[in-house]
C-alpha cells in the first residue's frame, strides 16, 4: 500500500476513530505499469509491470446514533486504461445500502455496465422493503436475544404462520402489518413489555 495513503488512513482513524468506532474505511491499490524499486524488507530490487492506482474512501459513522454503521454504496468504473483496459468495482456496506433498488441493479450489471433486459424486468418486480417492518422487528429481535427460553417466541411465531421466530426475523418480505401481528401476539403472551 502506498505510504501516503496509509498515513492518511491512520490520520483519519486517529481523528475520527476515538469518537466513533463505527465508520467504513475502504482502500484499493491497482497496478498496471512498470516500476523498479528496492524492496525494503528484502533489500532486493523488484520490477513491477502495470498501472498503479490508489483509492481511499472514509465514511464516518453517525455521531447522533452511536453504534450504527453507515450505509455505503459505491461504484467505480475506469475504461480505456492502457488501450482497452478496464477497472470496475462495486461496494455496498450496510443493511440499507444492500437492500436499496439501486444496489440490486448495481450488482446485476455486467462488466460493460449493461443489464440484461430479462434481469432488469425481474429486478423491477422485486418489491422495495418495508422500512416500518424493518424498524418494527428490531425491538422484537432484541427481546428474543435477551430471552433465556426461546421456545415461547417460536410458539408465537408458529401461531402467526412462521416455522420459527428466527424465520420470522429473517423474512425480508414482511410488511408493517405482519410485524404488528407478531408484536401483538408477543405482548399477549407477556413476552414484550
Amino acid at each position: 500500500m502506498n505510504k501516503n495513503l496509509l498515513s492518511l488512513a491512520a490520520l483519519l482513524v486517529a481523528l475520527c476513530g476515538c469518537t466513533n468506532l463505527h465508520s467504513v474505511i475502504t482502500s484499493t491499490q491497482t497496478g498496471l505499469g512498470v516500476s523498479i524499486s528496492e524492496n525494503p524488507s528484502t533489500q532486493l530490487y523488484e520490477v513491477r509491470f502495470g498501472y498503479f492506482r490508489n483509492e481511499f474512501a472514509f465514511v464516518p459513522g453517525d455521531t447522533n446514533h452511536p453504534g450504527t454503521v453507515p450505509d455505503v454504496l459505491m461504484e467505480i468504473r475506469m475504461e480505456n486504461v492502457l488501450k482497452g483496459g478496464l477497472v470496475y468495482q462495486r461496494l455496498a456496506v450496510g443493511s440499507h445500502a444492500v437492500s436499496q433498488p439501486g444496489a440490486t441493479m448495481l450488482f446485476a450489471k455486467g462488466v460493460d455496465g449493461s443489464v440484461d433486459p430479462q434481469t432488469a424486468a425481474a429486478l423491477l418486480k422485486i418489491p422495495a422493503p418495508d422500512a416500518g417492518a424493518t424498524a418494527g422487528k428490531l425491538p422484537l429481535a432484541q427481546a428474543y436475544q435477551k430471552a433465556a427460553d426461546k421456545a415461547p417466541y417460536d410458539a408465537v411465531a408458529k401461531a402467526c404462520g412462521y416455522d420459527t421466530f428466527a424465520a420470522f426475523l429473517t423474512n425480508s418480505t414482511l410488511t408493517s402489518a405482519d410485524v404488528l401481528k407478531v408484536s401483538t401476539a408477543l405482548k399477549a403472551a407477556n413476552l414484550l413489555p
